[in-house]
């Protein structure tokens, strides 16, 4: 290493990564260095063809049949310990695996994989709403030799967290999932495409994982996705459609909807989301009119019984009946029938299935 300055020499410049000399205590000169690990000395020179790092190997990090080494890594630490080892050979078959950085007999290898990124949460996902927007793992060939994936992967319970849960997710298939039978060159990946199916019967976390093996080895990416609730209060039709005498001009009723779960209490509270609204007249020749601020797509939130109450936490409906003009009497009388449909609560009925009679 070419000479520097000294570590006593005063103003000292401002630290960085130059190689620089400094002496001992007995005024002695050492030079510094740094770089990758290396199985040979770099800078002695050997080999066929006398290049630098052709001499003999620095140590032989191999292990031998009895060494106290072997098989001694089982258990979390078994599954917490690398897929491959310095050889890039896979050193997980079984439920053992051996100390240090070189598996038992190890002749090294040219197969290694990475699964990105190694963990996936839906998040937040209304009860009985559409399937979720999928997710996209890669499988990448990390290895230096090719690699054959026989199938999409499997998700099972493998190390899950608590909440393990397979059906409630799903890899889809082909042309989403494109990994099933594909040999992939160095450098090269393919993608498994995970859904969240929140269908479950009671809202809560959920996880799995999915199990991908290749080369002998299974790697794991952890799943997870919860499921949350809404507890929906509607209030009557205010004012009535009927009155004595019977309406002459328009009128107005209003139904209010509420999400009164109160997220603050309740770690699995979430949206309503009305999926369809929808008003028909069944008989009469007035006119039923739809309105009020709930809409399809809009999520009532969590909190309607909170104080002050959340924001969006309710709704309204409004029905409004004009009569015929010039009608009398009977021909005054009409109905019309409400229906409300959605996601986030328990029940997959709709939230209000009535019908209604004016006049």
């Amino acid at each position: 290493m070419p000479p520097g300055i000294s570590d006593a020499t005063v103003p000292n410049p401002i630290f960085n990564l130059t190689p620089a000399a400094t002496v001992d205590e007995g005024n002695n000169w050492v030079n510094l260095s740094w770089g990758p690990l290396s199985m040979t000395n770099p800078t002695v020179v050997g080999g066929a063809n006398g290049n630098f790092g052709g001499g003999l190997p620095l140590g032989n990090y191999g292990i031998t049949t009895g060494s106290s080494a072997a098989g001694r890594v089982t258990g979390a630490n078994f599954t917490d310990a690398p897929a491959y080892d310095f050889f890039n050979t896979p050193r997980k078959p079984g439920s053992s695996t051996d100390s240090g950085a070189v598996r038992l007999t190890s002749t090294g290898g040219g197969t290694e994989f990475t699964l990105s990124p190694g963990a996936v949460d839906f998040g937040l996902v209304p009860m009985h709403s559409p399937t979720t927007l999928d997710q996209d793992i890669q499988v990448i060939n990390t290895g230096s030799g090719p690699l054959t994936i026989a199938n999409n992967g499997t998700i099972n319970c493998v190390n899950a967290a608590a909440g393990c849960n397979p059906p409630s997710f799903s890899i889809q298939p082909s042309p989403f999932s494109t990994c099933a039978g594909t040999t992939l060159g160095a450098g090269e990946s393919c993608v498994i495409n995970v859904v969240f199916n929140p269908t479950s019967t009671s809202q809560a976390l959920r996880t799995a994982s999915l199990n991908v093996t290749a080369g002998g080895i299974t790697q794991i990416v952890a799943l997870s996705g919860h499921d949350t609730i809404a507890t929906v209060s509607v209030s009557p039709l205010t004012p009535a459609l009927t009155a004595t005498p019977a309406n002459t001009v328009a009128v107005t009723g209003t139904r209010t909807l509420t999400n009164t779960i109160n997220p603050n209490t309740n770690a699995d509270a979430g949206p309503y989301i009305p999926s369809a609204i929808t008003l028909t007249r069944l008989s009469g020749t007035g006119t039923f009119a739809l309105g009020g601020t709930c809409a399809v797509g809009t999520p009532i939130n969590p909190g309607g019984t909170l104080v002050p109450p959340a924001a969006g936490s309710s709704c309204t409906i409004t029905i409004t009946y004009t009569p015929p003009a010039g009608a009398t009497g009977a021909a005054l009388n009409g109905s019309a029938h409400l229906t409300v449909t959605g996601y986030g609560t328990t029940s997959t009925a709709p939230l209000i299935n009535i019908t209604y009679n004016a006049n």
